[in-house]
């Protein structure tokens, strides 16, 4: 098919559309909307591997030997063209304005009928995403042509329809010009993704239209003008506007006040109704007031200091591609809103326009960003960036050369007027974002200052302001945050105690929630309380990337990444990267986040608990009910209800509550956060968080046998074996451990106990786990100096030096090893090793024991129910639990090191009859069906095979979790395994 090439023309965007305008379905004066929705299963397709096998009928609507599809969807998940997960490297030659001639284009045809009425009416044709660009034609004739993929086209299609039945053909191409500003970290799907619908409008109608509002500092009124734009003459017109049905103006004046207003913030989202009315027509939204400010480098909104606790959000589902519903939504803001997320950045494009709507009706802030990212500009031969979290400004050699390109100013005004235009009214957004990883330059200095232009209120983000091309200084003027991704607390902490903070700091990408993740979150949340200029980030991201390929012949559900359809460039994993798996199934990693930002925290001081209201907005009394609960021997001896605790947003107040000092057991008070009343998203009596003030911890005991017959010892070149009638434990003096244990015939150890100081790489270990390996900590051999064994009393003793060593490497570390058996079988471990510091931080240390595949119960105390880590358990609590040992495995699609248990005191590991019970003061430990070598070497979930035997680590340490797959190099290193001088000791107990 021959068409003109718009799609690499620099100079030609769109083609007959319709000016940006806010988003809104008008209606009939029945208050019926006038909107016809070309959704449905239904539409006519045919793909091909480029424009030019399209025939020229189909411009006319036919389409030979097709299939039926449902619009929107994405082509990708419906079987066409190959799925692609590309980051940084663009899926096509770097050749600005030039794509591919093998371009994938999809053909469509929609047949709909309008009435004689509609036809009366001027129609305009909008669609809400299509990727990347595409051409219209109706009835035959040549409609228009765009392209922006995630932000809406409308054409007017009046003098295009009849009566009757009419036939919409569009032709849609996977590459564009506009895909070269379109590279977001994400699968790459093309089509018609998103709401395809006809609007019926007067003759004479409001085409476009701004609130502007003016809030007082007092927060008593809100000044408010209505900017209408008129297609046409203009008309009469009534403003309208009322609050839970109650009319609070109503008028011909487009200027009003409105007094007392009920702002809206994400705590109270109050909305007012806004009703624009003609004589033909009625436009009606949601609109919200609301004072967004920055004053001394502090963000403000209605007046308060705000903390953004947010998240970013991609359109993507394992099973819809980009493809969201209303519904799909709906149920991801209740999972946000359970877990305490406040704020959402429209990574890195803008959303549905219907998704604003529930994101002010919700409560989120939203940063609105715009269709622009051009990392791939990095990726040139001969180009790339410098990146440092201590600087400010980074030279950048390529990384902004398409915003220093003149020939791209229209491209990148257009995207940022898409976004800024149509989300203008939305109550939701309280700052733009000029896109993202596109360095800096003049284009984006003008597209900043045609926004402040627009609205001189308006908020501007953008965090690639950081880079300076070389030669060039950055203009920074109009950009109104430091913004920075992945930077540490510590960075973060530099920055707030300068002596002149100029810009609020926001991290728009933080604690990168790839797999087994987020073990940071304390200490970022801890920073923002200290520094008002600290106002927040968004945590990357909302979920896992991935696509559904159905299911494996053992059950297991198959999710696909980058690199498993054979497609390049692929960054493999990395999409991976989400607070949810692809099943919406929330990691451990969201239940983090949502503890660590309860919006109520209680603390222990001089024997009194305080309660901090961590909200900006609410008082306590109004939204929560406080429940308090003193545990003593994990037994609950005494709750108390608080039903109206009065405490104002960021207000600190004693609860009183009389609680057992009590030194012997275990204490501990449990203060739990619950919904008083149910709230749009939220039900009655939901938890929302949590504390725990431990008021005293004892170490357990195992309770020991006593007696027992004497044991005899036989040495052998090669082995200790220590036996009575009860017992006998066999031990491997090449080895150094012990190699098999046996009491009254039943056999413990499937395998020998095995030192252990590897565990099967995290993402976040993907930095770091060249230099494990490059130390051999994961084929690490043993090579015994000493080996000798002595009889005191009731009790022998193994005991054993060696070294901890790797082949073509020197020694690790040296360890003596003591293993003190009684005569009733009970084994004492002493191990203390000497690490030569020239090796790297360890993975963990500790010692691994095999067991029968039948033990699968479990009893510990530890932080739990849940995996934790010395980083990872702000939301867990320390007490006893019961388990099963498939119940700690935790499903990471990359399997990785997971189910850890921190702070525990002992676990018993039993198969109904018999048990394995080990002691120490605080150890880590996992239990698990897979050993870490399978884990470690397993590319995915399904693939995974439960071995013969149950493996169980009794660690002396676990390395903390962090976030560092993406951004920040090393884990902070108080929660590191940097010790060069190890003593660990524990107790076994077999019975």
């Amino acid at each position: 098919m021959k068409l003109e090439k718009y799609y690499e023309n620099l100079d030609i965007l769109h083609v007959n559309t319709t000016p940006h305008r806010a988003y809104y379905i008008p209606r009939n004066k029945q208050q019926l909307p006038r909107c016809q929705y070309l959704n449905s299963l239904d539409w006519q397709f045919k793909f091909y591997n480029n424009p030019y096998e399209v025939d020229e009928s189909f411009a006319q609507g036919v389409l030979e030997n097709c299939d039926l599809i449902p619009v929107p969807s994405s082509l990708n998940m419906l079987g066409y063209d190959k799925h692609l997960y590309a980051n940084v490297k663009g899926p096509i030659p770097f050749i600005p304005p030039y794509v591919p001639d093998e371009n994938p284009t999809g053909a469509y045809v929609k047949s709909f009928e309008l009435t004689s009425e509609q036809v009366k009416l001027r129609n305009f044709l909008n669609f809400e995403g299509v990727d990347s660009a595409f051409y219209v034609w109706i009835n035959g004739e040549f409609v228009g042509y765009s392209q922006v993929a995630h932000a809406t086209s409308e054409f007017e299609i009046t003098k295009y329809v009849h009566a009757g039945g009419n036939v919409l053909a569009v032709l849609v191409l996977k590459y564009s010009d506009g895909t070269f500003l379109e590279d977001q970290d994400k699968f790459r799907m093309f089509g018609i993704f998103r709401d395809v619908y006809i609007v019926q409008r007067p003759q004479e109608h409001i085409r476009d239209f701004t609130v502007r509002q003016n809030v007082a500092q007092s927060m008593k009124q809100v000044d408010v003008n209505i900017e209408i734009e008129w297609d046409g003459k203009p008309q009469n017109l009534i403003v309208e506007v009322s609050y839970k049905n109650e009319v609070v103006y109503e008028g011909n004046d487009t200027a009003f006040k409105i007094k007392n207003p009920k702002l809206w913030n994400a705590e109270e989202p109050n909305l007012y109704t806004l009703k624009l009315i003609g004589d033909n027509e009625i436009i009606q939204i949601e609109i919200g007031f609301k004072k967004v400010e920055i004053k001394n480098a502090v963000l403000y909104i209605n007046g308060k200091t705000v903390k953004i606790k947010g998240t970013n959000r991609h359109d993507s589902s394992a099973y819809t591609g980009a493809a969201i519903s209303r519904d799909q939504l709906l149920a991801d803001l209740k999972t946000m809103k359970e877990n305490n997320i406040n704020a959402i950045r429209t990574s890195h494009y803008p959303n549905s326009p219907w998704a604003y709507e529930m994101y002010s009706k919700y409560g989120f802030y939203v940063m609105a960003e715009a269709d622009i990212e051009t990392h791939n500009t990095c990726e040139i031969y001969g180009g790339g960036h410098l990146y440092n979290s201590k600087i400010e400004l980074v030279d950048d050699y390529t990384f902004g050369m398409l915003c220093h390109d003149p020939r791209f100013y229209e491209a990148l005004l257009d995207r940022i007027k898409a976004c800024v235009i149509r989300e203008k009214n939305s109550p939701c957004v309280f700052m733009y974002s000029l896109g993202n990883e596109s360095g800096f330059g003049p284009n984006l200095e003008k597209c900043a200052q045609w926004i402040k232009n627009f609205d001189p209120t308006a908020l501007i983000h953008y965090e690639s302001s950081v880079y300076q091309k070389v030669g060039y200084n950055n203009n920074l003027t109009n950009i109104d945050v430091y913004s920075r991704m992945y930077i540490s607390p510590d960075d973060v902490r530099a920055y707030c105690e300068k002596d002149v903070v100029a810009k609020p700091i926001v991290l728009c990408e933080y604690s990168h929630a790839m797999g087994n993740s987020n073990g940071d979150l304390e200490r970022y949340y801890q920073t923002m309380l200290e520094f008002d200029t600290y106002m927040g980030g968004f945590i990357w991201e909302w979920n896992d990337h991935a696509i559904y390929m159905g299911k494996e012949a053992n059950g297991k559900d198959k999710y696909f990444y980058g690199g498993d359809f054979k497609d390049f460039p692929n960054a493999g994993n990395f999409c991976l990267d989400g607070l949810l798996h692809p099943d919406r199934k929330p990691k451990t990693n969201l239940l983090e986040f949502k503890n660590v930002h309860r919006p109520i925290r209680a603390k222990l001081q001089d024997h009194k608990i305080w309660l901090t209201n961590q909200q900006d907005f609410v008082n306590v009394k109004d939204y929560y009910t406080i429940v308090v609960t003193q545990y003593i021997d994990n037994a609950e001896v005494k709750t108390q209800t608080y039903d109206s605790f009065d405490l104002k947003p960021h207000e600190q107040k004693e609860l009183l509550f009389e609680f057992t000092e009590h030194k012997a057991v275990d204490n501990y008070l449990i203060i739990s956060y619950y919904t008083k009343t149910a709230t749009n998203l939220i039900p009655f009596n939901y938890n929302v968080g949590f504390d725990q003030i431990i008021l005293n911890k004892v170490e357990t005991k195992i309770a020991k046998a006593l007696g027992g017959r004497k044991v005899t010892v036989t040495e052998t070149d090669t082995k200790f074996i220590v036996e009575n009638d009860t017992f006998i434990a066999n031990f491997d003096k090449l080895k150094c451990t012990l190699e098999k244990f046996t009491k009254d015939n039943v056999t413990y150890l499937a395998k020998p106990l095995d030192y252990n100081i590897f565990r099967a790489a995290t993402d976040n270990d993907r930095k770091i786990i060249a230099e494990w390996k490059k130390a051999g900590y994961n084929r690490t051999v043993i090579k015994m100096l000493d080996s000798s064994y002595e009889e005191v009393k009731n009790k022998t003793m193994i005991k054993f030096k060696f070294l901890i060593t790797a082949v073509f490497l020197q020694a690790i570390m040296e360890v003596e090893t003591e293993y003190t058996i009684t005569n009733k079988g009970d084994i004492q471990v002493s191990i203390h090793a000497k690490k030569d510091p020239v090796f790297p931080e360890l993975p963990r240390f500790g010692v691994r024991l095999f067991l029968d595949k039948s033990f699968q119960d479990i009893q510990y105390k530890a932080y739990g129910p849940y995996e934790s880590y010395i980083d990872k358990h702000n939301y867990c609590i320390y007490s006893e639990y019961k388990d099963k040992v498939a119940d700690m495995y935790e499903d990471y699609i990359v399997p990785q090191e997971h189910g850890s248990r921190y702070g525990a005191t002992y676990l018993k590991l039993s198969n109904g009859t018999h048990q394995v019970e080990v002691t120490s003061k605080d150890f880590c430990f996992n239990v698990s069906n897979f050993t870490q070598e399978q884990l470690f070497q397993t590319s995915h979930n399904f693939k995974l095979k439960e071995e013969d035997f149950v493996t169980m680590c009794i660690d002396y340490k676990n390395a903390g979790i962090g976030s560092s797959s993406c951004g920040q190099a090393k884990l902070y290193e108080p929660y590191a395994i940097t010790d060069t001088d190890i003593t660990f000791k524990f107790e076994l107990l077999f019975n």
